[in-house]
Order: structure tokens, then sequence, then C-alpha cells
């Protein structure tokens, strides 16, 4: 659509009162990453053979990619140590839709996280449990998961950003301002490395 045609469309879409991500297209194609949230290894089996990005095509766009991702490992030798969720959770809200388009972790916590209209995980205890968080354009979902791995990290998170935006994230998530362990443990490292 044209600009004006496309500026009307936005018009309307923000007379409904919905939080819809936006994001640019080129001729109308965006990545499998950006609309799947997860890497092209574990795409491809679902993704058609013409639509690889091992095939050849004339649709005219690069396949450079539209995202950046960041591994994110909260270690700690304490087994009893979890994720303070109040950090994670001040991330969760205000991760700007436009910088940050997908979060994804496995980690321990000794309390129960909330999903983005509050409620609760079920099966979720007061002890130290596993959960699992999906976190896509500024709303998010948690699992709870009875799986427990022996030295496993405390948290093992994928932050998938704009382009570009990485480097700052980076940073962020370093500070310990969003990721860190909960008021009883003090061993934590933090890794921040960028995969993409």
């Amino acid at each position: 659509m044209d600009e004006r045609a496309f500026d009307i469309f936005l018009d309307r879409l923000g007379d409904l009162d919905v939080e819809t991500p936006q994001t640019k297209s080129d001729k109308g194609w965006i990545s499998k990453e950006l609309l799947f949230g997860f890497d092209q290894k574990m795409a491809r089996g679902w993704m058609s053979d013409s639509h690889s990005h091992d095939h050849d095509h004339k649709h005219g766009h690069d396949h450079k990619s539209e995202m950046e991702c960041l591994s994110v490992t909260l270690s700690s030798s304490d087994g009893k140590a979890g994720v303070d969720l109040e950090k994670l959770g001040k991330l969760l809200k205000s991760a700007p839709k436009d910088e940050v388009y997908r979060i994804k972790a496995v980690l321990y916590s000794n309390g129960s996280p909330k999903a983005t209209d509050g409620s609760a995980v079920n099966g979720a205890s007061a002890s130290r449990s596993r959960y699992i968080l999906n976190w896509s354009f500024g709303r998010w979902t948690w699992s709870h998961d009875d799986i427990v791995e022996a030295d496993a990290p405390t948290l093992r998170m994928s932050i998938f950003t704009a382009q570009y935006e990485s480097n700052k994230w980076t940073k962020k998530i370093e500070s310990g301002q969003f990721v860190a362990l909960d008021s009883g443990a003090s061993d934590g490292a933090i890794s921040v490395k960028r995969v993409q």
C-alpha cells in the first residue's frame, strides 16, 4: 500500500486501542525468525523447500538478518539459587516492542512468576522450581516444568532484538538491573553473548 493508505491504516489500528506489534517488511517479506521467534535450523523442517534460505528465487530481496540474538546465562554454585523475578519482571514490562521482539528463557525460581495478566503459573510450588518463559512484543506467558537438570545454570535466555540494538541490550543485561539472582544468593555470574 502507498504511504497515505498506510498512515490511514495505522490511525484506524490505533483507534482499536490494541497493542499490535509493527515491523517493516521488504515487499511483503519478513524473516521467519521474527515471525516464529526461533532459529533457522528449527524452522527449516517446518518450512517448505520453496521458502528455505537455500533455495534459488527471484523475488527481489536479500536475506540479511533483520534481528540480532543475545544468549544470556546466569550461573550460581548455590543449588538453591533462583532468579530475581522482580528484576526480570522489569525487563518484561519495559522492553520496547520496536527494539526487543522476543525473549525466551528457561530458569529456576524460588517464587512463582506471573504472566502479563498477573495470573500465577499452574503447577507452581513454593520451593525452587523450573519455569519456561515465552515473551513476544510485550506479552508473556510462563510454563512450569518438572524437569530438573543437574548442574544447569540458574537462567538460560535468548533475547531477539531489532538490528543494531544488541549492543545496548547487552550493556543493560550485564548491569544487573534486569537479570540477577534472588536475594539469598551472592555468587552469581552473568554471561551475555551475541550469537547472530
